[in-house]
């Protein structure tokens, strides 16, 4: 059995991970070779993880939503650097996804999060897959900011609409998940609706026009179930660039199917492609969201680049 170190955000998913805490005990069993730690407050497990790495641990898994994973990569990567290939020098990132998305977990092919009793053989699975799941290896991003503030991510970046979006969502309280995610975006339909000038580098490409949203993406889904990046794979050496043009209310609204279908490709104001390095430049400043968690409320300048096969993952 590898050494595995699980790292639990208890307030994932509004508290509800805590409530699973006792049965993801009881799955892995009483184990000289497991160890146990719960975060308290926000960027923790960044250093749990990166502590686990300098103890040897084979897997430092994340216990909680999007968040908690990134938080997870970003310690693994700063106890190993970006030395390769293949991910190695680093431990291996496993997932017990029980947050409110959970979209890189479902990249990966993980269990989705489980709310609910009968879904904790689910549950019980994907925990098991942390000693004998098989691996794969990924790419990872990084962005950067004006300030020289960096944050590596898994799954993607969210900039402009999608991060108002984000940043609505945390003030809806009484509902979660998917449900959130949507209700957030209907909010932000009405509170913000103009797409400021920005200057956009794809590799050696350059646009120049006013963008609603921007997405820069390395797998497929965000916020519970928005297909932005449809035909992305988070091993293939690209982010998969998704650009939303200035439109009306009603346009928008007409969009919420497309992107929950993943049909938004074909659409006139949709812009999809691919690069390795993209730069943004606002003078307005955009809202971004890196994995679900806020990077920044005004950004007016970001790079995002992509690090191929940096990650160990466990796959299911």
């Amino acid at each position: 059995m590898p050494k595995i170190k699980v790292i639990l955000n208890p307030v994932a998913d509004r508290g509800h991970a805590r409530e699973l805490a006792p049965h993801i005990k009881t799955w892995l069993g009483p184990s000289d070779q497991v160890g146990w730690a719960e975060t308290s407050r926000p960027g923790e497990a960044i250093e749990l993880a990166a502590r686990a790495c300098e103890e040897g641990y084979d897997v430092v898994a994340a216990a909680g939503g999007d968040g908690t994973a990134q938080e997870v990569i970003n310690g693994l990567l700063a106890a190993c650097g970006e030395r390769g290939p293949q991910g190695e020098g680093c431990a291996t990132l496993g997932l017990i996804p029980i947050g409110s998305g959970n979209d890189f977990a479902w990249m990966i092919g993980a269990a989705p999060g489980v709310r609910r009793t009968r879904d904790l053989r689910t549950l019980e699975e994907a925990v098991k897959k942390l000693a004998a799941g098989k691996t794969r290896v990924i790419d990872v991003g990084r962005i950067c900011d004006e300030s020289g503030n960096c944050r590596y991510f898994g799954n993607g970046v969210g900039i402009g609409f999608d991060g108002i979006v984000n940043i609505e969502s945390r003030k809806i309280k009484w509902v979660r998940g998917f449900v959130m995610y949507t209700l957030a975006v209907l909010k932000t339909m009405w509170l913000y609706y103009r797409a400021p000038r920005a200057v956009i580098e794809l590799d050696e490409q350059r646009i120049e026009k006013n963008l609603l949203m921007i997405s820069v993406a390395n797998g497929r889904r965000y916020a519970g179930g928005f297909y932005v990046a449809p035909q992305a794979e988070a091993d293939d050496g690209y982010f998969d660039v998704g650009m939303v043009d200035q439109i009306s209310r009603l346009e928008m609204f007409g969009l919420i199917p497309k992107f929950l279908n993943g049909t938004q490709t074909t659409d006139p104001h949709i812009h999809m492609t691919r690069a390795r390095r993209v730069t943004v430049s606002c003078d307005e400043g955009y809202a971004v969201h890196a994995d679900g968690e806020i990077f920044a409320t005004a950004a007016k300048s970001l790079t995002m680049e992509l690090l191929p096969h940096k990650l160990k993952v466990i796959a299911f």
